[in-house]
């Protein structure tokens, strides 16, 4: 889990480092539909492990981990968490920042030129043609994480070779996230 969630860093390609014009312009343009994205839903697998996860900007999250073993909702300060079928509320200052990977990209800055971009042809996710890329770190090259791209340039699903798979749906969404009733 912790490979494909370092993944995020990556989404860092869509703004604020040099060079932009030596990637591939459908995978710029992805990343950048993703950064600007409103809310989104994300499924996660990895090793066994399930993770659901609802996002909506600018401060909200809901996270289901493993069919329902742990739940998380985020609202601006406050954190409610249910183990063992009770939820607990906790106010969590700077919980921004700590989620700043997965809710504000744009902040991320890296060495573009570490990042290797393969184009891998076209493929399908879910019925839906895409364009793929591997993306993988010059200093750690047998680490690839694969992105699914469709013609609206919205990311579909990533993989790294360890298992790992992120399905990202519902772009722009009704989501709703609101705190439980407790």
């Amino acid at each position: 889990m912790r490979r494909l969630l370092a993944f995020f860093a990556l989404f860092a390609l869509s703004t604020g480092l040099a060079a932009a014009d030596t990637l591939p312009p459908q995978l710029v343009a992805a990343f950048e539909t993703f950064g600007n994205a409103k809310s989104y839903h994300m499924s996660v697998s990895d090793h066994g492990k399930q993770v659901e996860m609802d996002f909506v900007k600018p401060d909200r999250f809901h996270m289901t981990m493993s069919g329902g073993q742990m739940e998380i909702i985020k609202i601006s300060d406050d954190t409610y968490m249910k183990m063992g079928g009770s939820w607990r509320k906790f106010s969590v200052p700077g919980m921004d920042k700590m989620m700043q990977s997965t809710t504000q990209f744009s902040a991320y800055s890296a060495h573009r030129e570490d990042i290797k971009v393969t184009d891998l042809g076209t493929a399908t996710v879910d019925g839906t043609p895409t364009h793929e890329y591997g993306i993988a770190n010059s200093k750690t090259p047998d680490d690839v994480t694969d992105v699914y791209i469709a013609s609206d340039n919205t990311v579909r699903k990533m993989t790294t070779k360890s298992g790992g798979v992120i399905l990202i749906t519902n772009y722009n969404g009704a989501i709703s996230i609101d705190p439980p009733a407790m």
